[in-house]
Formats: structure tokens, sequence, C-alpha cells
């Protein structure tokens, strides 16, 4: 997760090494109409018997509205059909970080 987001904006909720899981919640820009917004979900982590398991929750768009923060979650197949391959690309990433090992220092 501190490899994949860089902002401050993203938050390891949860660890626990003894069980293999990391829950954190996080945050992509995604263009839904004309412009970027703010996408949050929460990500769990599962590693067990050299496995890992990656599910997503909580998916919602936060954009500013006169002045105000409004979040709405992502429930129509058009807003996930633009979410799917970013958090597909998260998992991605994963499996490389993972399959890389560890390197020599």
């Amino acid at each position: 997760m501190a490899k994949s987001f860089k902002s401050s904006k993203q938050v390891i909720q949860y660890q626990d090494k003894d069980e293999g899981i990391i829950v954190g919640k996080g945050f992509i820009g995604i263009t839904y109409t004309l412009f970027p917004m703010d996408t949050w979900f929460t990500m769990t982590i599962e590693i067990k018997d050299n496995k890992a398991r990656v599910t997503f929750e909580d998916i919602y768009i936060s954009q500013k509205v006169n002045y105000q923060t409004q979040e709405t979650p992502v429930t129509n197949k058009a807003q996930m059909d633009k979410v799917r391959p970013e958090l597909e690309k998260l998992i991605t990433d994963l499996s490389d970080y993972l399959q890389k090992g560890s390197e020599e220092w």
C-alpha cells in the first residue's frame, strides 16, 4: 500500500502480520464526466499459504458541490466500468511487487 499510495490521504487502518491482513483506505482520481473526481475505497489484502486475496469495499465518489463535499456511492454500471480498471491495476501492481521477491542490499 505504501508503494502504491503516495498521498497522505491514504491510510492503513488495520494490519496484523500474524493474521496476514492489511486494511487501508485509498483514493484515486477518475474522470466520470469532464473532470477527475476523488474516488475512495477500502482495500483489504489477505495473505495466506503464499497466496494473496484483494477485496474492495465502500467505493464512493467525493466531490464539492456549492462549497460542500458530497459523497456518493458507486452504484451503477457506468461508474463501476470506470473504477474497475483502476482497481485491477492496483491488484496487478501488488502482484508484480510480490513476485519480485526481496531485493538484495
